[in-house]
């Protein structure tokens, strides 16, 4: 699963992932970041991030059955680097109820920092690119999901 937003104040391409750290989930997401990066010079993967998983098991399938009483924030999920999970955000609602790799791409409004283009900088035609671009990434995983 791929939400797409963009904000005013992101300079790059980048993704957000919140996966339960298996070794699957892991490796689903390298590849894809390694096969993103070939395909398309305007993904950041040294922007993109991991929130690691550092919170108690039992609470967070808690959480993932949307049983949040006795869980610190209600729908957010405590216990991640930089804060909460929120669950009401559905990648992070999706890895935890289905065990799947669910991220957030996040695209600027004004122009990529990495690789300004001061006559057009972040236009329509350029958007379109780099969202053609995450397909051949998308289907190269197809054959490694479950």
């Amino acid at each position: 699963m791929l939400l797409c937003c963009s904000d005013e104040g992101t300079p790059y391409n980048y993704f957000v992932c919140c996966p339960t750290w298996t070794e699957r989930l892991e490796g689903l997401m390298a590849r894809f970041w390694a096969d993103m990066r070939t395909a398309c010079p305007d993904f950041s993967p040294a922007a993109s991030s991991v929130v690691p998983e550092l919170g108690e098991g039992e609470a967070l399938a808690a959480a993932a059955r949307g049983e949040t009483d006795g869980v610190a924030g209600g729908s957010d999920i405590t216990g991640f680097v930089g804060g909460a999970a929120n669950l009401t955000m559905c990648p992070t609602w999706l890895v935890y109820k289905h065990d799947c790799l669910a991220m957030t791409l996040e695209m600027p409004f004004k122009d990529n920092a990495e690789l300004p283009i001061a006559e057009t900088a972040w236009d329509g035609p350029r958007s379109a690119a780099f969202g053609k671009a995450v397909v051949e990434p998308l289907l190269r995983s197809l054959p490694h999901l479950r």
